[in-house]
């Protein structure tokens, strides 16, 4: 039960509509969520390195968890469902592998859910368009609708999960964690991103100091808890680039940023592009 409360889940969007035209041949980062694609109409293709995977109508496509290129033909609709799944290492809920996939029949449960989510979200978001991308984490919702949200993509993970374990796929290896460091890591993805690295807090929480967080930082993740600090505001920027209208001055701003040029630098220092660099070459429509 332990091992299995540490693993951080968020929906990022779910939807079923055509594919917009800008998005019909792309490259996209797809290393830290999981893309998920039923083809209703045309065909989705992704490729990466020596791997190319391509759905017709009526099949699923799990992209593979790496940059990828993705093509979509002509008036595809597709049903899309974006989430997070995560270890507290930040490694992805299961082992890389080279993607899948499967005929929507072998598994109706995924559509089932799937559509049940996605009703469950035109219902309680009022900005919400069934044929476009669902900004979830964006939006404002009532704890009503939060909580059916939430049972609903608990299904989906579910079902998602056993029929990546029948496809042969293997969760992520975890490893033991000193609790203190999950009381460290739990506070630090619940702390608003657009404040400081909530240090004092992170100290009070665990009772440890400083230098023994970033000691259990770097023991169990290879980097110190600024640095772990940096990676998840840098993957919530990322995301924000590449899968949202939202202009660089907001997102520098929901980041905690007071001057965009503040965000430029920090985020050219930590993905080595600019944030206009990361959205001209990553930007997703699916």
């Amino acid at each position: 039960m332990h091992q299995w409360a540490t693993l951080q889940t968020e929906l990022l969007w779910v939807y079923d509509g055509t594919i917009e035209h800008l998005a019909n041949r792309s490259k996209n980062d797809h290393q830290n969520a999981y893309w998920v694609w039923l083809v209703r109409k045309g065909f989705a293709r992704v490729s990466s390195k020596d791997t190319e995977l391509i759905a017709q109508p009526n099949q699923w496509l799990l992209t593979p968890n790496r940059v990828n290129f993705q093509e979509f033909g002509s008036g595809t609709r597709i049903l899309s469902v974006h989430f997070r799944a995560q270890w507290p290492s930040g490694e992805n809920l299961f082992e890389e592998k080279d993607g899948l996939v499967i005929d929507a029949g072998e598994c109706p449960v995924l559509e089932r859910c799937a559509v049940s989510m996605q009703k469950a979200a035109a219902r309680h978001f009022s900005h919400y368009h069934s044929t476009a991308r669902a900004q979830i984490i964006y939006q404002n919702v009532s704890y009503e609708g939060f909580w059916l949200l939430q049972r609903h993509f608990l299904r989906w993970m579910t079902a998602f999960t056993d029929v990546l374990l029948a496809k042969g796929y293997s969760f992520a290896e975890t490893g033991a964690y000193d609790p203190r460091l999950l009381k460290a890591v739990r506070s630090l993805h619940e702390a608003p991103l657009n404040k400081s690295l909530p240090e004092t807090q992170v100290q009070q929480l665990t009772g440890l100091s400083r230098a023994r967080l970033d000691y259990l930082f770097v023991h169990h993740f290879g980097i110190s808890m600024r640095e772990y600090w940096n990676r998840l505001r840098l993957q919530s920027a990322k995301h924000c680039l590449a899968d949202t209208q939202l202009i660089i001055k907001e997102i520098s701003y929901r980041l905690g940023f007071k001057q965009p040029s503040y965000f430029t630098r920090w985020f050219q220092s930590q993905a080595k592009c600019s944030p206009r660099e990361y959205r001209n070459e990553f930007s997703s429509r699916a």
